[in-house]
């Protein structure tokens, strides 16, 4: 672990640590994550018949969403964002010949001193804020680099109850030290006040249901997302001993609407 601006985030300072790392997010490559699906879905409508557009994809990991969302308008420019090199490594020769998708290493919490205010018409970040010790400072940077709309992926409750969830996995380094990674489950409706408090138009969740059936990974000492099936048919999403309550929620900041109507 180290500290970042009062904060503790997680360094991959082993190689087996970065390989597994790795190896655990080419599978969203291998086959389209069912939550890239609604990101397309739901960021679609807003890009499809755009000029110019510009989107900021936050926490790219390995690029995997602007990978496939870029496809949706070849006009339009992606940006990917992170601070780890030895994933935007991976996400630089994953879209190596796609022209309109680039990398660059950027804090998420500075994201103004990286790109200045209003840089981007729309952002996107897929599972990373339930990840950090808290949503607001982040989130504050996302709004000041966004001029229309943002989109993200998080784990959310539908009351007023935040749940700030610390896992130690005790085989891996960090683990080894102390708790090496956050599990958090934030109350949508505090999130939404917080957003209007800070300017959004308007707040808006889509619940994310999986439709596939994933396998318990084959070890129980590392956290690793699988589903459990219920006699409706519903798929719970868990890992380790928790559930996952994924959410897709668009955050406002004009008033509009997309030119297409998502099913």
């Amino acid at each position: 672990m180290k500290e970042h601006g009062g904060k503790k985030m997680c360094a991959f300072q082993l190689e087996r640590e970065r390989e597994y790392v790795l190896d655990s997010m080419q599978r969203y490559i291998r086959t389209k994550p069912e939550q890239v699906k609604l990101f397309e879905t739901l960021v679609g409508p807003y890009l499809i018949g755009e000029e110019h557009v510009t989107v900021l994809d936050v926490g790219c990991g390995i690029g995997d969403l602007s990978y496939f969302l870029s496809g949706l308008n070849p006009g339009a420019q992606f940006t990917g964002v992170d601070n780890a090199p030895f994933l935007l490594e991976q996400a630089t020769r994953l879209c190596e010949k796609i022209p309109n998708v680039t990398f660059r290493e950027a804090d998420l919490y500075a994201l103004t001193q990286h790109f200045g205010t209003k840089a981007f018409d729309f952002s996107v970040c897929k599972q990373v804020l339930s990840w950090l010790p808290a949503y607001e400072d982040a989130l504050r940077e996302m709004m000041a680099v966004t001029r229309r709309a943002i989109f993200t992926s998080s784990l959310f409750y539908d009351g007023r109850i935040d749940f700030n969830i610390r896992v130690r996995e005790y085989v891996t380094e960090a683990g080894r030290d102390g708790y090496n990674a956050f599990y958090n489950v934030y109350s949508f409706p505090v999130f939404r006040d917080f957003c209007i408090a800070q300017g959004a138009r308007d707040v808006v969740c889509f619940d994310f249901q999986i439709g596939i059936d994933l396998p318990k990974p084959e070890t129980q000492n590392r956290m690793g997302t699988y589903t459990l099936r219920l006699e409706s048919g519903e798929r719970l999403q868990v890992s380790g001993a928790l559930l996952l309550p994924w959410k897709i929620v668009r955050i406002d900041l004009q008033n509009q609407k997309p030119r297409l109507i998502a099913e």
